[in-house]
This record gives structure tokens, C-alpha cells and sequence, in this order.
């Protein structure tokens, strides 16, 4: 329920009148009108109308312009965006991991400093 937020689902599903479902027609790949709407969250945000849920008018949504190269276009693209978001992923991981290895050789090296079980 947050303004700007797009994904694909791969099952059936229901949705309330805070969501709007895009179902791609024609000659537009689903990855590709992902990126593109997830590009637009500015635009989208800045739409948005709401006292408690913010969201924007089906009109507004029509109003919003999506560069539409050709198919083979936009399947490059999305894959490069895809590989993109893969390797940021694993990025935030590594560094995860490294977070837990300072910390772990932290404590290792000079125990709890809460503790000082080494006394030091």
C-alpha cells in the first residue's frame, strides 16, 4: 500500500481499490513495464491524493508516458535491470556478512566490552 510500488504476481489474486493491476497488452514485455513503472514512482508519488491511504486516479495513471521501444528493446533492457538488481543484491549480502565477521572478530579479539571478560 505504498504509492510508487510495483510488482509482478504470478498467481491469482484479489485486489482492493488501493491497488491498480496494469495487465500489459500487445507489444509490451511485463519485466520491461515494471522498470518503466517503477522509473515513474516520482511521477506517481506526486499524484497521489489521499487523507489516510494516498493513491492515484485511474486517469492520472493513463496520463503517465512510457517510452515503448522495440520488443527485443525492451527484453534487453529488463534483463540488464534484472542482472543489475541481482548483483545489488548479492552486494547488500556481502556486506551483511561482513558486518557479521568484524563484529564476530570484535568480540573474539576483546570479548564483550560489556562484560570485560578479558579484562581490558
Amino acid at each position: 500500500m505504498a504509492l510508487g510500488k510495483a510488482a509482478i504476481n504470478t498467481i491469482d489474486l484479489a485486489i482492493n481499490q488501493d491497488l491498480r493491476a496494469l495487465i500489459p497488452k500487445g507489444k509490451i514485455h511485463t519485466e520491461y513495464l515494471l522498470y518503466a513503472l517503477l522509473s515513474l514512482s516520482g511521477e506517481i508519488e506526486k499524484h497521489g491524493s489521499g487523507a489516510t491511504v494516498k493513491g492515484i486516479t485511474q486517469e492520472n495513471l493513463y496520463k503517465l508516458k512510457i517510452p515503448l521501444p522495440t520488443i527485443d528493446d525492451q527484453i534487453r533492457i529488463a534483463t540488464l535491470l534484472s542482472r543489475v538488481e541481482a548483483l545489488i543484491a548479492t552486494r547488500k549480502d556481502n556486506l551483511r556478512l561482513l558486518d557479521e565477521f568484524l563484529k564476530s572478530t570484535f568480540l573474539e579479539m576483546f570479548g564483550d566490552p560489556g562484560q570485560n571478560e578479558k579484562g581490558l
